[in-house]
């Protein structure tokens, strides 16, 4: 139980938030589409803020309620479904969208006089419970890998090859500073099989050349060591792009004396400097020692250096591997600094897997589609829409050669009259996130989420 005034106060801060990150997209698109699917799209976003949660997102059918009422939940889902489905609008305006963002923040960056870092990664999305969902492909689970791991009074863990589970790829390209919060540049999901296929090499390569063409060399590309290895290296020599890469020890690198793994070229090298590092997971200071030396790659052209980073006893060292010039001490320091940053971008995976939800368990099957009357039916296919419940006494048309209804499930019929639907019970209880007098959004909505007793918020509602 929040005390009183604390839930309306903390609705108002979420609302502000809320606001800043997406009116200017908002904004963007009302020059594009038609103001009633912006309209609802915001209110979508309220409603996925409000009832984030770790392990149950919403389906589509869920979401409708939430954005109108409980007893609309149909209209609501209708007005999801257009604006899932209007041609107006699609995935790529919204990419322009986010790289026009990177732009001004990159503009930001550069006024400041800070290093500006074009962040990557890779994850997966995994979906071990579906099944029918449409570009699903076999992914590596990480979750798996860390549930066969030894626990200390646990025995016999299960040992074996990787497990591989339904899921798609991810890709996600950050811009940031040397502080302040980073900005979104591009996510994109992709699959090996069906009709839309797709290679990694390719989809690297795509937004590479995509970003190398509107920022050039303004950037320095931060990647880890899953993009370690020659075909990277002549994908950024191609662009001559600036890259801070994690080098693994066992890969070959050439200096002096020839090519040979990494960790020989430094072995055996004192430190050229040492510092106190805050460790943020022992909340304490730690000496840490650095060391550069000019390497060379045999597939792309030019002298590069190999920064190492060591942390101290326990602590695994970093080789990264540059193309910036390293003329003292404080240059090598920057570069591992630079890399630190790229921890912003896990922090992104794990606010997506954790907060929205979107691993959690979908369904193997379509659900049923109930059709009512010939003038209000709508006959949609798609998994998670609920369209209106058959109303009493009215037969449902067969499905092909059967002649048996299909029927409604549970959670998903049509609300008696006669309950009180002013607090329908959901799956949970809403969050507190709501402020309590209409506040205006981008000059064309208004919504109202209002507070009733203890903190809980009743429903968003357009004026």
């Amino acid at each position: 139980m929040l005390p009183h005034g604390v839930g309306e106060r903390q609705g108002l801060e979420v609302a502000d938030l809320l606001q800043s990150f997406i009116g200017p997209l908002a904004k963007w698109l009302d020059e594009q589409v038609d103001r009633r699917l912006v309209r609802t799209l915001f209110l979508t976003l309220v409603a996925i803020v409000r009832l984030r949660h770790s392990r149950s997102g919403l389906l589509l059918s869920e979401l409708g309620a939430h954005i109108l009422s409980p007893a609309q939940a149909p209209a609501g889902t209708k007005r999801l479904s257009s604006l899932l489905r209007s041609p107006k609008w699609s995935h790529h305006l919204l990419e322009r969208f986010l790289l026009h963002l990177a732009d001004q923040e990159l503009a930001q960056i550069e006024e400041r006089g800070e290093l500006a870092l074009a962040i990557w990664d890779e994850s997966v999305l995994e979906k071990p419970e579906s099944i029918a969902l449409e570009g699903l492909c076999p992914v590596r689970s990480s979750k798996a890998a860390r549930l066969k791991r030894i626990k200390p009074g646990y025995y016999h863990p299960p040992g074996g090859p990787p497990v591989f589970v339904p899921g798609l790829q991810w890709l996600t390209v950050m811009l940031a500073g040397m502080q302040g919060p980073p900005v979104l540049a591009a996510m994109r999901w992709w699959t090996s099989r069906g009709r839309l296929a797709s290679h990694r090499r390719d989809e690297t390569a795509s937004l590479l050349s995509q970003s190398a063409a509107g920022w050039g060399r303004r950037v320095v590309h931060v990647l880890d060591r899953g993009f370690a290895g020659a075909p990277w290296l002549e994908e950024l020599g191609k662009h001559q792009g600036r890259f801070i890469m994690r080098w693994p020890t066992r890969y070959h690198l050439a200096d002096a004396k020839g090519e040979r793994p990494a960790w020989h070229i430094t072995r055996g090298k004192r430190s050229q400097d040492h510092r106190q590092i805050w460790d943020l997971n022992r909340r304490q200071y730690r000496k840490t020692g650095i060391v550069a030396v000019p390497v060379r790659h045999p597939r792309m052209e030019g002298e590069l250096w190999l920064v190492i980073s060591r942390p101290g006893k326990g602590r695994k060292p970093w080789y990264l591997l540059t193309s910036e010039n390293i003329a003292t001490v404080d240059d090598a320091w920057r570069v591992v600094m630079a890399y630190a940053r790229r921890w912003q971008v896990e922090m992104c995976y794990r606010a997506c897997k954790s907060d929205l939800a979107q691993e959690r368990p979908g369904h193997g099957k379509p659900p049923a589609v109930v059709l009512g009357k010939p003038a209000q039916a709508a006959a949609d296919g798609q998994p998670g829409i609920c369209l209106p419940p058959v109303p009493a006494g009215a037969k449902a048309r067969p499905s092909g050669a059967r002649t048996a209804p299909k029927l409604v499930p549970q959670n998903r019929r049509e609300v008696p009259p006669s309950r009180d639907t002013s607090l329908q019970t959901q799956s949970r209880p809403f969050r507190p996130m709501a402020v309590s007098s209409t506040y205006p959004k981008f000059g064309m909505t208004h919504v109202t989420l209002s507070l009733k007793g203890e903190g809980i918020i009743e429903r968003p509602c357009i004026l």
